[in-house]
């Protein structure tokens, strides 16, 4: 087999996934070094691309910009923490904490192997985002069910994050970062295929649902999936006739299912019996972090910190729970606008390039899925670089399209 660079970036790539995806937590506690493992191969394999010759032409400055505006936001918010007390984190902690903004890098490599219409390698990922899910799904099992802890690191400090489900108390386990895109590539192809191949995108469909309902317990993420589902499904059917029944069975699922939709949206409520003191926290965990934002630094933020580090009284406010918002807080009004720009452009870029579905579904996911869960996370930045491919990608084909106009 010939070794070509797009091969290597291709292995290179499917290690970091493999390593982020949480496969080896199985042997211990070891997120933090395969994620450290990770930021190094990334970093090595951007500087193989460079070396690369005869490289596809970036067609989108403001990506350019963005990502080496991001790479200064982390160096200068390392600098800072030597001047601030305002967290016990130290400089190598939030290195690894906060350093995924390496893995954006990976973006160039990617947007070389034509991620959009390389279809054994989106194959291949969404086999490792299943095989993530499936391998969680055995975890949570045997924790639930038999009592039995295969792999105390999926659990550790979640043994009473637990909600009730079919009568009983089950103690929730988290998806991967992948979830999202193997979604709307499930959806994407059982559109496209007109084969036997429809009913195993449809069992992956259902599959995701049943792990975000069942396993995550996300109510989000749940909410999220069926909005990308409707609207996925409204604009790849091109008969009016079809378009007529999604819609028909959207009003009549509302019109029967109406006290189920209405429960649902309640528990987001803070008078909600069973999630009402979720919200209230997190209501109340927005006001404090924006006093402690506006206190310290409006353009810059409170700077880096641990997620469970924000104390008031005896209440702990995470800064997962804020979504993307949580950036503003932390990095000011300078970060969060630059962290902010890759929505704005795969949302720019989606309606310029409609048939482009899976740029188009997965921008749309990871805007509202952003909404809940803040992408620059450790445990979530590995997708973005696999988005900025895609919407590099999608650049592309709309300057095809006005060059073919």
């Amino acid at each position: 087999m010939k070794i070509t660079y797009k091969s290597i970036y291709t292995f290179c790539l499917y290690i970091v996934l493999f390593l982020n995806l949480g496969f080896l937590n199985i042997i211990g506690t070891v997120d933090r070094k395969t994620f450290l493992v990770s930021i190094i191969l990334s970093l090595l394999t951007y500087l193989l691309y460079l070396c690369q010759p005869n490289k596809k032409h970036v067609n989108s400055p403001i990506m350019l910009i963005y990502i080496l505006l991001t790479i200064i936001i982390f160096i200068i918010q390392l600098i800072r923490m030597k001047h601030l007390n305002f967290t016990r984190m130290s400089s190598g902690s939030a290195f690894i904490t906060f350093g995924g903004i390496i893995l954006i890098l990976l973006a160039f490599p990617i947007y070389e192997l034509d991620i959009d219409k390389n279809k054994r390698l989106l194959k291949n990922i969404a086999i490792l985002g299943c095989s993530a899910l499936l391998l969680r799904t055995i975890l949570w099992l045997f924790f639930n069910f038999a009592n039995t802890n295969l792999a105390p690191a999926f659990f550790v400090g979640k043994e009473t994050w637990s909600r009730p489900i079919f009568g009983k108390y089950l103690t929730r386990l988290t998806g991967t970062f992948l979830d999202g895109f193997v979604f709307v590539y499930f959806i994407n192809n059982f559109f496209k295929t007109n084969s036997y191949k429809k009913f195993k995108y449809f069992m992956g469909i259902i599959f995701l649902f049943i792990y975000s309902l069942v396993i995550y317990q996300s109510r989000f993420q749940t909410l999220t999936y069926v909005i990308v589902f409707l609207i996925m499904s409204y604009l790849q059917n091109k008969s009016l006739k079809n378009k007529y029944f999604i819609i028909s069975f959207v009003v009549i699922t509302f019109m029967f299912g109406y006290d189920f939709i209405k429960n649902f949206f309640n528990t987001f409520s803070i008078n909600s019996i069973g999630y009402g003191g979720s919200t209230q926290a997190r209501l109340a965990g927005i006001q404090y972090l924006f006093n402690e934002w506006k206190n310290t630094s409006l353009w810059w933020g409170f700077g880096f910190r641990y997620d469970n580090e924000t104390k008031y009284q005896w209440t702990t406010f995470y800064l997962s729970d804020y979504g993307i918002l949580a950036n503003l807080f932390q990095l000011g009004i300078s970060g969060f606008l630059v962290y902010i720009i890759p929505f704005i452009k795969g949302i720019i870029t989606s309606f310029k390039v409609k048939n482009n579905t899976l740029l188009n579904g997965f921008t749309l996911f990871i805007c509202i899925y952003s909404c809940s869960i803040n992408p620059y996370l450790m445990q979530q930045i590995t997708i973005l670089p696999l988005f900025i491919g895609l919407i590099l990608c999608g650049v592309d084909e709309e300057r095809t399209i006005i060059n073919y106009e």
